[in-house]
């Protein structure tokens, strides 16, 4: 799973509409410095940055 398609389920499951999400996807990316790596696996990002936390992320905002 790339982290992209980890954003999108992630907010699907913490009840984020499709349409917002879409929308947001390239801001959250942004803000979590992970433009460049979207396409990347999950797996192989051990040791790639370091305090950022998307789950955090879409957990702290108020949607």
């Amino acid at each position: 799973m790339t982290i992209e398609r980890y954003l999108i389920y992630m907010a699907f499951q913490k009840g984020i509409r499709h349409k917002l999400v879409k929308s947001l996807l390239n801001e959250w990316l942004r803000d979590a410095n992970l433009v460049e790596l979207k396409r990347r696996k999950l797996r192989n990002l051990s040791g790639v940055f370091e305090g950022v936390s998307v789950f955090r992320y879409l957990t702290e905002h108020k949607w």
